[in-house]
């Protein structure tokens, strides 16, 4: 899945890096696909180093089918999410739960309402389809949960 428009082995134009995972990328379009029914996803990603990245911001915007709840975060570690006791990011804007989610980012040295991603560090966007606080129920009827999902941005 090349979410971010450029292959994972590769990284941004202008980031000044020699490794990545192609964050933040060009891509700003709509991905569509299916999950299995009580599993999650980790989409690994490293923040580029480079000083001109600083303030650089968008989100990750997810949106599952048949309406159901989809649990969001950002996190150091796959699979982790704001219902894990050792969560790291609480506060910070980078977990969400909801119908239709949105996680706003930004690349800073500094201090942010949205979600700080720090230059040089490697993420994980973590997603699954189920309520809010409860990881174990997975809400999707059939085998497989469909979703869609943009990183949108601001270049």
């Amino acid at each position: 899945m090349s979410v971010f428009g450029v292959s994972s082995g590769t990284f941004p134009a202008g980031s000044g890096d020699t490794a990545g995972y192609g964050f933040p990328g060009t891509n700003k379009s709509t991905l569509s696909s299916k999950l299995d029914r009580g599993k999650y996803i980790s989409m690994q990603f490293r923040v580029p180093s480079d000083a001109a990245w600083n303030g650089r911001l968008g989100f990750f915007h997810m949106t599952p089918g048949s309406s159901t709840y989809l649990q969001l975060a950002i996190a150091p570690c796959p699979g982790q999410f704001a219902a894990d006791s050792l969560y790291p990011l609480p506060g910070a804007g980078c977990s969400v739960g909801a119908k239709s989610s949105d996680i706003p980012w930004m690349i800073t040295t500094g201090s942010t309402a949205s979600c700080k991603l720090e230059p040089g560090k490697t993420y994980y966007l973590n997603f699954i389809n189920a309520f809010p606080g409860s990881l174990d129920t997975p809400l999707c009827a059939g085998a497989q949960c469909s979703f869609q999902m943009r990183n949108s941005h601001n270049y």
